[in-house]
Parts: structure tokens; C-alpha cells; sequence
């Protein structure tokens, strides 16, 4: 199971909203919830190779405003041997469409130079949107990976 979206984490609203939205950590915040920019977590990109494959951790939040961040932050794979890229996004708190395309882009550009490429830990928001922009094969996301 994918890491809930801190937003889902805050007790007052929970609390106000308990019947509304059902487990905790299973869906979204009410939208009236803002996020403190002392909250924001920093986004971080951590490789882990051996000669099987690469994975490929996101950690933090990551949008519009960072995804150059993102892109310098990944791992080039053109001349790198491993058969398998695995990127988990498990530890990835948040994600706008911005990022989701440009993980996509990193998924094809891996494809084209030889890799398989599978993505795992998405947060079921995240896989919806990853449906609705038509990018699911791209990250190489298997149709279980869908709410």
C-alpha cells in the first residue's frame, strides 16, 4: 500500500469530518485544508543499484515549482548496463501533474535506452491521475496499481 498524504494525518480536521472520509490515510483532506510551508518536505531522490537492476526512491513533495529539481535529481541511465529500473514512490508525499509527466518522461527516455522500467508504491490519488493523463504504461504501472 502506497504512504497516506500527510494531509490525511491532521486530527482536527479528521475529527470534524470523520464520517465524511471514511479510514484515515485511505483519501484526501477535505479541500479547505492548507499545508504550512514549514511543512513542506524537501524533496530528495535516492538511487540504490546493484546488477540487476536500479531503483529509483522519490521522497518528499514534488511540484510545478521543483520539477527541475526533479530532472537534475535523477539518475542518468543511458550508458548504465541493469536491465530493470524500479521507481518507488512510496516515500513521495506529494505529486502534481507536472511531476507525473515528468516522471513519465524519465520512464520513456529509460525505455528508449534499453530499460524496463516498473513503477510501484502509488498513492491511489496519484494512479488515478496517472489514468486520466494517459501515462500508466509509460511508468509502467500494472493495472492493479488502480483504485
Amino acid at each position: 500500500m502506497a504512504a497516506p498524504f500527510p494531509a490525511n494525518q491532521i486530527p482536527g480536521v479528521l475529527r470534524m469530518c470523520d464520517g465524511c472520509l471514511g479510514e484515515v490515510g485511505t483519501t484526501m483532506a477535505p479541500p479547505v485544508t492548507l499545508t504550512d510551508r514549514d511543512d513542506v518536505e524537501n524533496l530528495r531522490v535516492q538511487t540504490v543499484k546493484d546488477e540487476h537492476h536500479l531503483r529509483v526512491v522519490i521522497h518528499g513533495e514534488c511540484d510545478f515549482s521543483m520539477v527541475h529539481q526533479l530532472d537534475r535529481s535523477l539518475p542518468r541511465v543511458e550508458d548504465d548496463p541493469v536491465p530493470l529500473i524500479q521507481l518507488d514512490l512510496s516515500e513521495l508525499t506529494f505529486a502534481d501533474t507536472a511531476t507525473i509527466r515528468a516522471l513519465a518522461s524519465f520512464a520513456r527516455y529509460a525505455r528508449r535506452t534499453g530499460h524496463d522500467v516498473h513503477t510501484f508504491g502509488v498513492h491511489p490519488t496519484m494512479a488515478r491521475v496517472t489514468a486520466l493523463l494517459h501515462v500508466r504504461d509509460d511508468l509502467g504501472l500494472s493495472e492493479g496499481s488502480a483504485p
